[in-house]
């Protein structure tokens, strides 16, 4: 997965990300990688635009009769826009206060409210896997403080990437997120925290690999 684009200035820094990852969780670092690659070459050719996607969707015929009548002369886009805001709107009106000074159990409603941000879905930029972890840009270890604006839902792999320093501007909105090659955290309890975390999962995965070889 690495060879192409391990150098001799990289190659210690691939090798150690070989050792601390599980494969599924590299494949997702490499993808990311490689895209902002080729984002990044794009705009050094091209001057930056927005761009536009198109995406097919299979409606209920009322409902797509319902969405073509609220579109009527403008466009999808606005339309979209408009729905989006108001979903959020709804979501936000919701919103629970921070729990300060709390257990590491998440409590329901702060949940809730996170995972309803998202759709129960991973909320790094392009990714569309289920959410998994409930991820605190704010270490809770830290903290102890749940707070619905800090709470995160990543799916597994990304989890991984974010308590190994590899998201940059992971104390933004996550619209902002993007994946970067070395970590660069100011706070020396930050560290410590994700280091704890990443060797935690190192342990288990190497007792799940041992039991698996020791299985007949």
């Amino acid at each position: 997965m690495v060879a192409n684009l391990a150098t001799p200035e990289t190659d210690k820094f691939w090798a150690e990300k070989i050792k601390e990852m599980s494969s599924y969780t590299l494949a997702t670092y490499v993808k990311e990688f490689r895209k902002n690659e080729n984002q990044a070459h794009f705009e050094m050719e091209i001057p930056a635009a927005p761009q536009i996607q198109s995406i097919t969707i299979e409606l209920d015929p009322k409902i797509a009769d319902q969405l073509q009548k609220l579109k009527g002369q403008g466009n999808w886009n606005e339309l979209m826009q408009k729905l989006l805001q108001a979903y959020q709107a709804q979501v936000e009106a919701k919103k629970p206060i921070p729990q300060e000074n709390a257990k590491r159990y998440i409590p329901a409603k702060i949940e809730k409210y996170v995972l309803a941000k998202t759709n129960n879905t991973c909320a790094f930029p392009g990714c569309t896997k289920e959410c998994k972890y409930l991820h605190h840009t704010w270490r809770f270890a830290l903290t102890k403080t749940h707070d619905p604006d800090t709470l995160i839902p990543l799916c597994k792999s990304h989890e991984r990437l974010a308590h190994a320093g590899l998201i940059e501007n992971e104390n933004q909105s996550p619209e902002n997120w993007k994946i970067k090659l070395e970590t660069d955290k100011n706070s020396e309890k930050w560290q410590k925290v994700d280091k704890w975390v990443a060797e935690r999962y190192i342990g288990k995965r190497t007792i799940d690999n041992a039991n698996n070889n020791a299985k007949p």
